[in-house]
């Protein structure tokens, strides 16, 4: 089950998280253990970004969503585990750029085979042996480039 948490500016982000994990224990049994998993898993958003993350586990990798607050509409996503889906082929290489201040090359994603002229994917290899698989969908050229630089602006972590 996928919960949303706030988690808005940084000075205020640990009274939020706070905030949050109290009203995810009075919601139920598995909300807490949901808002403990994003205050540990899910990047740190820049404060100004609008957004929110929807998180999802799987049996052995963590998916987060960042939304738009307020609507069902995923500005890009961050998987985290060992085995991601993704696996990037250098004739869809569109450029380089950042996520959470690690140099990345971009790949242009596919929806339904067909190449997205707004869609950009990359891997994030971490020491560990863990792997971040991040993509982002937009509409436009200028959403595309404010969401890339919402996740140049994250922070992981780990």
């Amino acid at each position: 089950m996928r919960r949303r948490l706030v988690l808005g500016c940084a000075v205020l982000q640990f009274a939020l998280v706070g905030a949050s994990f109290a009203q995810a224990v009075e919601e139920g049994p598995d909300a807490a253990e949901i808002a403990r998993r994003v205050a540990a898993i899910c990047p740190t958003l820049p404060p100004a970004s609008g957004l929110v993350w929807d998180y999802s586990r799987g049996p052995d990798f963590d998916l987060c969503y960042a939304v738009k607050a307020g609507s069902d509409e995923t500005a890009f996503g961050v998987y985290f585990g060992t085995a991601p889906s993704f696996h990037p082929d250098k004739a869809n290489q569109v450029g380089s750029g950042q996520v959470a201040g690690r140099r990345v090359t971009w790949y242009r994603s596919s929806e339904e085979g067909k190449p997205s002229p707004f869609g950009r994917e990359t891997l994030v290899k971490f020491g560990s042996g863990g792997v971040s698989h991040v993509w982002v969908m937009a509409s436009s050229q200028q959403q595309l480039d404010e969401r890339l630089a919402t996740i140049g602006g994250m922070q992981f972590r780990r």
